[in-house]
């Protein structure tokens, strides 16, 4: 299935994986109570990210990424999920690391990255 994105160069038509990757980054680094029309969805994933590096956090965040695939991504099917703070160019980042395929394509691996940094 093919979608539409919107990006500053226009419209372009999108794969499932684009698309996904797209709606798991909004449903990810949307904090809670800042979508307009839906106050109480959005994630806690910053909170943890901006409250430090620690193994505490890490597992808050990989917590939070569980939850959020199983109520809003029913669709696609996680294999593992890898969470854990980097260091690029002096600053603190946060990887998250998914593999997973969708349940109609059972036999497809994706690897989806996200990596958020502070500055």
């Amino acid at each position: 299935m093919l979608g539409l994105t919107l990006n500053k160069n226009g419209l372009k038509t999108a794969s499932d994986i684009n698309l996904l990757s797209a709606r798991l980054e909004r449903l990810f680094f949307t904090q809670v109570g800042t979508a307009i029309g839906f106050l109480d969805n959005g994630s806690r994933i910053l909170d943890y990210f901006w409250e430090g590096d620690t193994p505490e956090n890490a597992k808050g965040i990989l917590s939070e990424v569980k939850f959020l695939l199983m109520a809003h991504e029913t669709s696609f099917v996680p294999i593992d999920i890898l969470v854990k703070f980097i260091a690029i160019d002096g600053y603190t980042a946060l990887l998250i690391e998914i593999n997973g395929s969708f349940e109609e394509e059972l036999g497809e691996i994706v690897n989806l990255k996200f990596v958020k940094i502070k500055d």
